[in-house]
């Protein structure tokens, strides 16, 4: 009778332990799915961006806006620095973060994936724990 006792508490040790990394899973998920939105917003706010460079270059400066060697230094200062740097927000910076933002959220699917392989295992432990009873309470 003492086996029965010992193989059901490991059952249901191991059926915590389930709970508990199924736990972990599901908020996981949650979390990758958040990440994968973040992601998603991320690239339309970069394409939103991008299409609006054309507006760091207006007004268009002409006779009848503003003319003379400080409106050619200023024109050729949005040509040269501000349109360069306007655009290095999206080619340099959205870009770092969308890699580092799918470098996560590979880290949370492999982690997600190991939990899983690892209740499968305790899963197939608690099977054959369960096989173990059976057998033992046949012999009796």
């Amino acid at each position: 009778m003492s086996i029965l006792l010992w193989i059901s508490s490991q059952i249901l040790s191991l059926q915590g332990s389930v709970h508990l990394l199924e736990q972990r899973i599901e908020e996981r998920k949650k979390d990758l799915a958040r990440l994968q939105q973040t992601a998603t917003k991320l690239t339309a706010c970069k394409s939103d961006f991008v299409d609006k460079k054309s507006l760091c270059m207006q007004p268009e400066l002409g006779t009848t806006t503003w003319h003379g060697e400080l409106a050619t230094a200023f024109d050729n200062f949005r040509k040269e620095q501000l349109h360069v740097s306007y655009m290095a927000i999206p080619n340099e910076q959205m870009n770092a973060t969308m890699g580092e933002l799918q470098r996560e959220m590979k880290a949370i699917e492999e982690e997600i994936a190991g939990w899983e392989r690892t209740v499968s295992s305790l899963q197939t432990n608690i099977d054959t724990l369960f096989e173990q009873k059976r057998e033992e309470l046949t012999k009796e």
